[in-house]
């Protein structure tokens, strides 16, 4: 009884604190790296996908980021990713460093955190 108390009183009062943003940045990390490995094997589709999960993913980190770190937001331009991936002929090593970047702009942001 008192589980289930305590649970709801925690639904009540979700934890958006730095746990709750450092999290999230980690399940960006690891989109972008199912995003590499897409690439690597060719499937420019799952890539996409991926890339439209990595856009809804990263969109809320943008202005907490931002407070703290401006710079780091330049580096995770997903759209410039997506149009990328969607040209006939892809510039593999454009896309993965692209992806590089945006990988290591966000572990540096978790450590802002």
């Amino acid at each position: 009884m008192m589980t289930a108390s305590l649970n709801q009183a925690k639904s009540l009062f979700p934890n958006n604190g730095s746990n709750s943003t450092t999290a999230k940045m980690t399940a960006v990390m690891d989109i972008i790296s199912q995003i590499k490995d897409a690439v690597k094997n060719n499937d420019m589709m799952k890539a996409q996908t991926l890339g439209t999960n990595l856009d809804e993913a990263i969109d809320p980190l943008k202005d907490v980021i931002k407070d703290k770190n401006p710079d780091l937001v330049k580096s995770m331009d997903v759209e410039v990713l997506m149009d990328m991936m969607k040209e006939t002929s892809p510039d593999m090593s454009k896309i993965n460093s692209t992806l590089a970047s945006m990988n290591q702009a966000m572990a540096q942001a978790t450590k802002l955190f």
